[in-house]
């Protein structure tokens, strides 16, 4: 199952119902959204089982090399407002890289993958998706722990606080 936004936000500090908050959420979105516009473009960033798959490709059509290297890259050309953000999830319990910039590239594939699936299914259109479901909470194996947790009920785990 994957965790939700507002388990994403709160494991960041921030709170999913203030708008400053939401505002840091997207520009984090946007720089993420930039460095998966140049995963996709270079199709050895693919698995070897995906090179003759035709578009959208999904996030487990890379290998895992291509995704450290853009978690690397949206660390290093995030700007001063969302940088320690990312920073945040440079380490987690599992040593995992960059897990916050590793969410949100996660979900972008994934809410892009299930508009394009639900689009061919209902001959929709794109204005009609921007009203859809966004996907914070759906399920899925992919990201299951990505995000960090303590055995405390509703604490997450702290790199620095946990150590």
């Amino acid at each position: 199952m994957s965790t939700t936004k507002r388990q994403f936000f709160e494991a960041l500090g921030l709170n999913v119902d203030d708008h400053w908050d939401c505002h840091l959420y997207q520009m984090m979105n946007e720089q993420v959204e930039k460095v998966k516009e140049k995963l996709l473009g270079d199709p050895s960033n693919r698995r070897p089982t995906s090179q003759n798959k035709p578009e959208p490709w999904s996030y487990g059509d890379f290998t895992e090399a291509a995704i450290e290297v853009a978690l690397w890259r949206i660390t290093e050309n995030a700007n001063e407002v969302t940088r320690h953000l990312f920073q945040i999830g440079d380490a987690n319990e599992r040593g995992d890289q960059n897990w916050p910039a590793r969410w949100i590239l996660y979900h972008l594939f994934r809410n892009r993958d299930a508009r394009n699936l639900r689009r061919k299914a209902r001959g929709s259109s794109i204005e009609a998706e921007k009203t859809g479901d966004e996907g914070d909470g759906g399920s899925t194996q992919n990201m299951q722990g990505y995000l960090p947790s303590s055995s405390e009920p509703g604490q997450f785990y702290d790199y620095i606080r946990d150590q």
